[in-house]
């Protein structure tokens, strides 16, 4: 049996609202995996949550920077070494937890506005 075009549309659309529901859960903490090295070069992956965006970093005892590899040794770095995830999908799990728990408190912030809000008007 065919489905018209309006079903297809209304089964996509359930299909998006249930993706949705199931976007709102709660997910592990995910630790660095790649501590600061003693000596040498690491390379690994972190996140940045307000843009949230993965990028592939290097660090080393005393610094750090953006891509696989430091370029060369006037490449732009940052101050201290700092651990990394070894992998882009432990980076993505823990920008997402990040996230999730960003968007908690904003939530929870609202909600106490609403709930105040709510008693204003019932004390009129």
């Amino acid at each position: 049996m065919a489905i018209t075009k309006k079903e297809k549309a209304e089964f996509d659309a359930a299909i998006l609202a249930a993706k949705t529901l199931a976007a709102l859960r709660w997910t592990e903490p995910v630790k660095k995996d790649l501590p600061i090295p003693s000596s040498g070069t690491v390379s690994g992956w972190d996140f940045n949550s307000y843009s949230c965006i993965i990028v592939q970093q290097w660090s080393e005892p005393e610094s750090h920077g953006d891509g696989e590899k430091r370029s060369n040794q006037w490449g732009i770095s940052y101050q201290n070494g700092k651990p990394l995830y070894s992998t882009k999908l432990l980076a993505l799990k823990a920008l997402r937890h990040e996230v999730e728990n960003k968007v908690a408190k904003q939530l929870l912030s609202i909600d106490i506005q609403i709930e105040q809000e709510n008693n204003n008007v019932q004390d009129r």
